[in-house]
């Protein structure tokens, strides 16, 4: 019979107490990924490890700031600007160099490193020597021109992955989110009230979910009478402003009845105004001998709507002689569904 082996760390006494530095990395490594520490927006415009050329790029230097990132259960800090500079590129092709933290668990070190690629007429960006016992972290990479040039380096490029996500779950009303740090890259918010699901993505918030909203009809029973060559409306949309722009399509279904065989009826969606707002779809049908006029608009062209904007659209229906529709919503009805501009 296999001999099972049961264990569990770490303990203030007992074997568990023993804890060594793969034991803790193997654990450690599971609370977050490997990425930078964001001190502020963690996008490109956070300064933790935000590195800049040297002055014009001049003696292929990276100068490293300040900052701290987590790389495989390891924490590392650099506390004061670091300067890195690269070998002289001694062919006359360019090469695109990176760098990258790089963490040794063999010398049980942490530390920045530039990994130089391979010149070409048309190089790419390096692999990362990574092993079982090396781990690197990138974070920025630029060109080295050939030796015919100055060796100074261009076309600096942000590769930082940042750790930690938080997802806030509360009301939409900024009351709701007072008290609550500034929102960063990557952050998520569910919104108890509108039961919406918000991403944080470069400054800016982007829904994270299709969304189906219902018109409110003018009446719930009974019947509305049209005069002929008249327009009423049969409901409204509003959708409040949102803080991410969205398109939004229409779907209706309208059925006319009493109009004379040969007549028509028309439905129009038209944008903040009943009746002289931009039309954003329309439709028509005939009125055939013994039946009514359908007239249904299955997902009309999507119209795009900016953050921060609140709409408002009507159906209106026409009828060209007199006629009425029915106010219950199993013969008509009026629908619109949002999708999230990323």
């Amino acid at each position: 019979m296999a001999v099972v082996t049961e264990s569990s760390y770490p303990y203030d006494a007992g074997a568990g107490t023993a804890v060594s530095e793969e034991l803790w990395r193997a654990m450690a490594k599971l609370w977050l990924p490997s990425g930078v520490i964001g001190s502020s927006t963690r996008d490109v415009n956070d300064l933790s490890l935000k590195a800049t050329l040297g002055s014009g790029g001049a003696g292929g230097i990276f100068q490293l700031p300040a900052g701290e990132a987590y790389v495989a259960g390891i924490k590392y800090t650099n506390d004061a600007t670091l300067n890195k500079t690269a070998s002289a590129n001694t062919n006359t092709q360019p090469r695109i160099d990176r760098l990258a933290l790089k963490l040794d668990t063999t010398a049980n070190t942490c530390s920045a490193v530039i990994v130089e690629g391979t010149p070409a007429a048309s190089p790419v960006s390096p692999t990362l020597p990574d092993t079982s016992a090396v781990i690197h972290l990138p974070l920025f990479r630029a060109t080295c021109p050939g030796s015919a040039s100055a060796q100074n380096y261009s076309g600096l490029v942000d590769e930082r992955l940042f750790v930690g996500r938080r997802s806030y779950i509360g009301p939409s009303s900024a009351a709701g989110v007072a008290g609550v740090g500034g929102f960063q890259h990557g952050d998520e918010w569910i919104q108890t009230d509108t039961r919406d699901r918000l991403l944080r993505l470069n400054g800016t918030w982007v829904g994270g979910r299709d969304r189906i909203w219902t018109a409110v009809p003018g009446n719930t029973t009974g019947t509305e009478p049209i005069s002929a060559g008249a327009s009423k409306t049969y409901g409204s949309i509003t959708i409040p402003a949102q803080l991410y722009a969205y398109q939004v399509t229409f779907d209706c279904h309208i059925q006319v009845s009493g109009l004379d065989p040969g007549s028509y009826a028309e439905v129009k969606i038209r944008e903040d105004d009943a009746t002289a707002g931009t039309v954003r779809a329309e439709g028509s049908g005939p009125c055939v001998a013994g039946l009514d006029a359908v007239i249904a608009l299955p997902g009309t062209k999507p119209v795009t709507v900016a953050a921060g904007v609140a709409k408002t659209w009507y159906l209106r229906v026409f009828a060209a002689d007199s006629g009425f529709f029915s106010w219950t919503t199993l013969d008509n009805w009026f629908t619109a569904k949002t999708f999230p501009v990323w």
